[in-house]
């Protein structure tokens, strides 16, 4: 079933004038969660990238790459992991939903942070972390392995999709034993939260983040009791998914003041042009937010990443029972080439997530890639709590 919501656009506000990051909040913590994690990735033959140069002929080499297999780009697997921290961003709402303890797990896609999920910039119309406490959900934002203020570790063979599933995996069974707080290092934000353990994970994605947390399903399914996928799409698209629309530049030659601690491999997206190009459709966008990313919160991608873009998608998730949102902007360029609507096969996605309790997709109207920062994000987010509250959640 395919539902649309209406097309008015939430309410212009004013430019936030918090410098911050992430929107302050007394019942929000900031933490440095400790995770170990190792996972089978894939040893990669690809372009070293140390410069803009070469991020121009990675991605040229990587479009060529798209008519051959992992076997011909590949040597095989590799053995990665360790331990590592984390950046959370944890915030508990003041009358949990129905009583319970319920906790979003939002992770981002490439080019974001955390921030993403509780922007500064007109909080009111943006943020999915304000939106989901207002409805009594617990939210835990977090930086990707790669990205922000979590470990940077090698941009080629770590940052693919099987070890960020991993440390998703790490930080839920953090969540449901209790120990997401108190083993973790305070950084900032409410001295009052000491204590959490949440009796239910719903895992929420976007982009890449959706990525990731469909090849989680597929292998964990038994600790999420809902699921939320943003700005993804299994459809007849997909395959044919382009990075030159990025630009990508070389991290710390295109930014040296955000990326100078990123080393090589380390990618960014080329201008705020690429950006919205990517990310947004005209009639939902709000320009201010092109600069509000730029300035707060882009951030890197790894190469691993890029040559990881379809890894799970299209795998059978027969371990996951709970409800599961599938949720696209009508107008995603990167899923869909920006048409949406009748490109997917409901008969084929049920095959897919074959024992789910409930299987929607959503497009939300003249929307682009990321919904999160687009005009009408209140409207998407309540089309989310609907679903989940439908599903006893």
């Amino acid at each position: 079933m395919v539902l649309f919501v209406s097309k008015s656009l939430a309410p212009l506000a004013l430019i936030a004038t918090c410098s911050s990051v992430l929107a302050a909040s007394s019942n929000c913590v900031e933490l440095l969660i400790p995770v170990t994690a190792h996972a089978n990735n894939t040893k990669f033959n690809t372009v070293r990238v140390d410069s803009n140069v070469d991020a121009v002929e990675f991605t040229l080499s990587r479009d060529r790459w798209d008519a051959l297999t992992i076997a011909e780009i590949s040597e095989g697997n590799i053995a990665v992991g360790g331990d590592f921290e984390i950046s959370g961003h944890f915030c508990i709402p003041s009358t949990p939903r129905n009583g319970q303890n319920t906790l979003l797990i939002a992770s981002h896609g490439v080019g974001f942070t955390k921030g993403l999920w509780d922007p500064t910039y007109r909080p009111d119309d943006l943020s999915f972390v304000k939106a989901a406490l207002a409805q009594g959900y617990a939210v835990l934002a977090y930086d990707r392995l790669g990205a922000g203020l979590s470990s940077l570790p090698d941009a080629y063979d770590y940052l693919q999709v099987p070890l960020q599933g991993e440390v998703l995996r790490a930080l839920t069974e953090r969540a449901l034993n209790g120990t997401i707080v108190t083993a973790s290092e305070r950084t900032g934000g409410s001295s009052s939260i000491t204590d959490y353990t949440a009796q239910n994970v719903v895992h929420v994605g976007h982009s890449y983040g959706s990525i990731v947390t469909n090849w989680f399903l597929a292998r964990y399914g038994s600790l999420s009791a809902g699921a939320i996928l943003t700005g993804f799409l299994i459809d007849n698209q997909f395959a044919n998914l382009k990075v030159e629309i990025a630009d990508l530049s070389y991290a710390p030659e295109h930014n040296p003041a955000l990326f100078a601690n990123r080393t090589s491999g380390y990618l960014a997206f080329g201008s705020i042009t690429a950006f919205q190009a990517d990310s947004f459709k005209k009639e939902t966008l709000d320009p201010n937010v092109l600069t509000y990313w730029d300035e707060n919160i882009q951030s890197s991608l790894g190469v691993g990443e890029v040559l990881t873009l379809g890894t799970g998608v299209g795998d059978v998730v027969a371990n996951f029972t709970g409800p599961l949102q599938i949720f696209v902007g009508e107008n995603d360029f990167a899923f869909c080439a920006g048409q949406c609507t009748g490109i997917f096969d409901l008969t084929q996605l049920h095959g897919l997530y074959p024992n789910v309790k409930d299987l929607n997709v959503y497009l939300q109207p003249q929307t682009g890639h990321v919904v999160q920062l687009s005009l009408n994000a209140t409207a998407g987010y309540q089309v989310i709590f609907g679903f989940l509250s439908k599903n006893g959640l």
